[in-house]
C-alpha cells in the first residue's frame, strides 16, 4: 500500500510545465554574471561611483532587457541538491535587479527621468518574471524586487511627460493578468517537496512529510508572507491611480475632481 500511495504521489506531482526554449530566465542569470564590480559596494551618495559604474554595466541592461522579450520560467528541478545550485541563480537575479537600480538612478541623476523610469519600470518586470513557474522562495524575491522598484517608480510619476504615463499605464494593464497566481507557486513549493527535498532521507523528514499528507502544509508553508503580498498589491493600484492622475491633469489642464473621472480612459476600473 506504501509502495502503490508513493507511485501515485510521483505521477500526481511529477508532471511539471516544459520550459520555453529560448528561456528569457536564462538571459536574468547570465545578465548577474556581468556585472562588473559589486552593486553592495557602490555609494549612492557618490556621484562619481554610480557614474562609473553605470558606463562600465550598460551590457547588464540589455542582457535583462533580452530576456523580458523572451517567455520566462524558472527551471524548477525535482531532485535531490537543486536548490543549492537555484540559491546561486537567484543571488544573480538578485545582483543583475541591484546593477538595474544603480543605473536607474544614474539616469535620474542626469535628468533622464523617461530613461529611469524606463529601467525602473524593466526592474518590477523583471521581478514579476523571474518568479513565474517557481517555488516560494522565487515568489519571495521576485515579489520584493517588483515592490521596490515599483515604490521607486511612484516617485517618479510628477515628472513624466503625458506620452510615457499612457505607455506605462498600458503596459501596466496588460501585465496585471499575468502575474504568477499564488495559488500555483503553493502547487509548485508542494510538488518539489515531494520530490526534491530529500525527505526520505531522515527520519525528521519523513515524519514531516507524514504530517503534511494527514494534518495539511503547514502555515508557514501556506503564505510567503500575506502581508507582503497586499503590500505589493496596494503598491501596484497605487502606482497605476498617480500614472492616471499625471495623464489625466496633463491632457485636462486640471486634476481629476474625484477618481472615477479616470474611468475608463485611463483605468478600466478603480483599483
Amino acid at each position: 500500500m506504501i509502495a502503490v500511495l508513493f507511485f501515485l504521489i510521483l505521477i500526481r506531482f511529477s508532471t511539471g510545465e516544459r520550459l520555453p526554449n529560448p528561456n528569457g530566465y536564462d538571459d536574468f542569470v547570465r545578465a548577474g554574471g556581468m556585472v562588473a564590480g559589486k552593486t553592495s559596494a557602490v555609494n549612492f551618495e557618490d556621484a562619481t561611483q554610480v557614474a562609473t559604474f553605470a558606463a562600465q554595466n550598460s551590457v547588464v541592461l540589455a542582457q535583462v532587457r533580452a530576456g523580458l522579450n523572451k517567455k520566462c520560467l524558472v527551471p524548477v528541478e525535482f531532485k535531490t541538491g537543486w536548490m543549492g545550485r537555484h540559491t546561486r541563480e537567484i543571488m544573480a537575479l538578485g545582483e543583475a535587479a541591484n546593477a538595474l537600480k544603480i543605473l536607474a538612478r544614474e539616469r535620474e541623476a542626469a535628468g533622464a527621468i523617461d530613461e529611469a523610469a524606463s529601467i525602473w519600470l524593466d526592474e518590477m518586470r523583471l521581478g514579476m518574471e523571474a518568479r513565474r513557474g517557481g517555488v516560494i522562495i522565487d515568489y519571495e524575491v521576485g515579489a520584493s524586487t517588483e515592490y521596490w522598484s515599483i515604490k521607486h517608480l511612484h516617485q517618479l510619476v510628477s515628472r513624466l511627460d503625458q506620452t510615457h504615463c499612457q505607455n506605462m499605464l498600458r503596459m501596466l494593464k496588460g501585465l496585471a493578468s499575468t502575474v504568477p497566481a499564488w495559488s500555483d507557486v503553493k502547487r509548485q513549493e508542494r510538488r518539489w517537496k515531494w520530490l526534491g527535498s530529500g525527505w526520505w532521507q531522515s527520519w525528521d523528514g519523513i515524519k514531516k512529510m507524514v504530517d503534511d499528507v494527514f494534518s495539511g502544509p503547514s502555515v508557514e508553508s501556506q503564505t510567503p508572507t500575506s502581508d507582503r503580498l497586499r503590500e505589493l498589491s496596494a503598491a501596484q493600484g497605487k502606482l497605476m491611480l498617480a500614472l492616471a492622475r499625471r495623464a489625466f491633469e496633463l491632457e485636462q489642464g486640471r486634476p481629476p475632481a474625484n477618481d472615477t473621472e479616470l474611468v475608463p480612459r485611463y483605468l478600466l476600473r478603480l483599483p
